[in-house]
């Protein structure tokens, strides 16, 4: 589907009428990684949080297939691992500050008033770039540290994965957000000095 001549969907691919508000697909995601769940219930709760009818266990793979379907904009997601990365960029909890922030100072969006569809609110979360604090944040959880890096770059990349990383193993891993964005900015301006000379 091309978002810039399709209508945005409002059906899973099956057909079956989902929620389309940006809102409902992050509840969903947040079922999905929530311990506070039984984990042999926790895809059908995140199921419920976006299908509007009531999900009939008999057709639950299609349930699934279709939501995952709608999260992925439309295209069913890659059975087939790309050889990168398969850690998360975004947790829409720890990072909602930044999401929030990000949103209201490159596109003017408010996302707390704001009506935008999943669809939406996908394309213009993952492009945004590297100088908001939610385009830092995705650029250096998913950035791959490789050997042919110049040392300085993946001294900077490393530093900048373990500010930033979800899962922080103790209290003393804390960074806060104002140190974690100056660092971003720091860091992006050697990069560029970098490359520029």
């Amino acid at each position: 589907m091309n978002l810039l001549v399709s209508r945005l969907p409002t059906t899973d691919k099956f057909g079956r009428t989902v929620r389309t508000s940006f809102r409902y697909w992050i509840n969903f995601l947040r079922a999905l990684s929530d311990d506070e769940i039984e984990p042999d219930s926790r895809l059908l709760y995140a199921l419920s949080c976006v299908y509007v009818d009531e999900i009939d266990i008999s057709a639950f793979d299609e349930y699934r297939d279709g939501a995952f379907w709608f999260l992925n904009g439309g295209k069913d997601p890659d059975n087939e691992q790309s050889g990168g990365s398969s850690a998360p960029i975004l947790d829409y909890d720890i990072d909602q500050l930044a999401i929030y922030s990000s949103f209201m100072s490159y596109y003017h969006i408010n996302l707390t008033r704001a009506k935008l569809h999943w669809f939406e609110f996908r394309a213009l979360m993952y492009t945004l770039p590297q100088e908001t604090p939610a385009g830092a944040l995705m650029y250096y959880r998913g950035k791959e540290v490789t050997r042919d890096m110049p040392e300085w770059e993946r001294k900077q990349v490393q530093r900048m994965k373990r500010l930033c990383r979800i899962n922080k193993k103790s209290d003393d891993d804390w960074v806060s957000e104002e140190d974690f964005i100056k660092a971003a900015a720091d860091n992006w301006h050697k990069l560029k000095g970098n490359t520029n000379g």
